[in-house]
């Protein structure tokens, strides 16, 4: 799986503060996927110093566990690592870019899917809905608070684990400013000391 950071098309060369955030964006992807998938689940890393219309500015390459029965637990770690670079900026840089509009899609639609298709509704835990829009109204904005607070749950896991391991983000960020790609042996030791945490 790729998680990727963009931001409107343009050619050309990206700031120094727009390096910093996309190093930051990715970086918190890395810490994260170490720490919910396993630091051998993430595989390569790399930013661009010149934005070229139609390409990410960066990307992070993982290889989350195949699951045939996917659980709850599953799409929270799922969801959780498309915030982590989202909130990285927040923690990290004070303020948030653009940029992860893909990431909290992606996000958004997990959650929505949790709650409307997948039968994991705290509320409608054993109905299945195929849209939001054609639902009475109280249903509908029951189903939306959920989704909201699975978003608002994985942000803040997210947090926790990027404050716990703050010297990480640093030091991916500050290598990807500097070389542009962390991949290999590089990167597993960029990683040393983030264990797998259990997600409930």
């Amino acid at each position: 799986m790729v998680s990727a950071f963009h931001l409107k098309p343009r050619c050309t060369p990206l700031t120094e503060q727009d390096l910093e955030t996309v190093s930051t964006h990715e970086a918190g992807h890395n810490v994260v996927g170490a720490a919910l998938y396993g630091p051998g689940a993430i595989t390569n890393t790399s930013i661009v110093r010149e934005h070229v219309e139609g390409e990410n500015l960066g990307v992070t390459e993982y290889r989350p566990p195949v699951h045939v029965l996917m659980r709850r637990k599953d799409y929270i770690i799922d969801i959780t690592m498309a915030l982590a670079g989202r909130v990285a900026e927040q923690v990290f840089l004070g303020e948030v870019s653009r940029g992860g509009k893909t990431d909290m899609q992606d996000a958004q639609g997990i959650a929505t899917q949790m709650v409307t298709r997948f039968g994991m509704s705290g509320y409608y835990s054993h109905r299945v809905f195929d849209t939001l829009s054609d639902l009475p109204r109280v249903i509908s904005r029951t189903l939306y608070e959920e989704v909201q607070e699975i978003i608002d749950e994985c942000a803040a896991l997210a947090e926790q684990i990027l404050r716990r391991h703050e010297s990480h983000v640093r030091n991916i960020a500050t290598r990807l400013c500097q070389d542009t790609e962390i991949q290999g042996d590089d990167l597993q030791t960029l990683l040393r000391g983030i264990t797998q945490q259990q997600v409930c």
